[in-house]
């Protein structure tokens, strides 16, 4: 699901800097793995998906954004950055990743993802 939403993120930037005359953008590296990496790529567009959650969603999908690196790169295993970034478990311990967990990142993205829609082709007035 992170792959998806971080693609089509990657995929309306480029647009956005195209759109803008920007023909060689900075590299995007994992610009669009963390909010504030997305927030500061978005923002030089005029751009603010993120701004559609509250505080607390905004927490919630980094968590889970956060969970999916632990599981993708730690074999699900908690490291000290996990642990110190989230206050959620201790090191060593395995991440939890249930069916909710995964419903609410799935409505929280697609939240972003239809901002950026409407970005894209606004509905006429």
């Amino acid at each position: 699901m992170l792959t998806a939403f971080e693609a089509t993120l990657k995929a309306v930037y480029l647009y956005g800097c195209a759109q803008n005359g920007v023909s060689e953008p900075k590299a995007i590296r994992n610009s669009f793995q963390n909010i504030e990496g997305g927030r500061a790529r978005f923002q030089e567009l005029n751009i603010a998906p993120f701004d559609v959650l509250t505080p607390d969603e905004l927490a919630q999908l980094d968590l889970n954004i956060q969970k999916r690196h632990v599981i993708g790169h730690n074999l699900g295993i908690m490291d000290a950055k996990f642990s110190d970034q989230t206050g959620d478990g201790k090191v060593g311990e395995t991440v939890h990743l249930i069916g909710e967990d995964i419903r609410t990142f799935a409505a929280l993205a697609k939240r972003i993802v239809v901002r950026l829609d409407e970005w894209l082709a606004p509905s006429p007035s």
